[in-house]
């Protein structure tokens, strides 16, 4: 839904619609569920994880000590 009726009548040219219907099939998936997921699997300094935490203190804490 999110690439053929939210975005699909913006996008005109056929190249980017292929794109953003591919990255929609890479990255819109069950296993961004996932507890630790981590769209980028490459080994980095750091890598992003998508926090789960049930305060808004922790939020605060994890995006404070994320790299500039």
């Amino acid at each position: 839904m999110t690439c053929a009726i939210q975005y699909g009548g913006k996008i005109t040219q056929e190249e980017d619609r292929g794109i953003f219907f591919t990255y929609g099939w890479l990255y819109i998936t069950e296993e961004i569920y996932s507890p630790n997921f981590m769209f980028n699997q490459q080994n980095l300094d750091y890598n992003y994880v998508i926090p789960d935490f049930p305060d808004h203190q922790s939020y605060l804490q994890f995006i404070n000590s994320m790299p500039e």
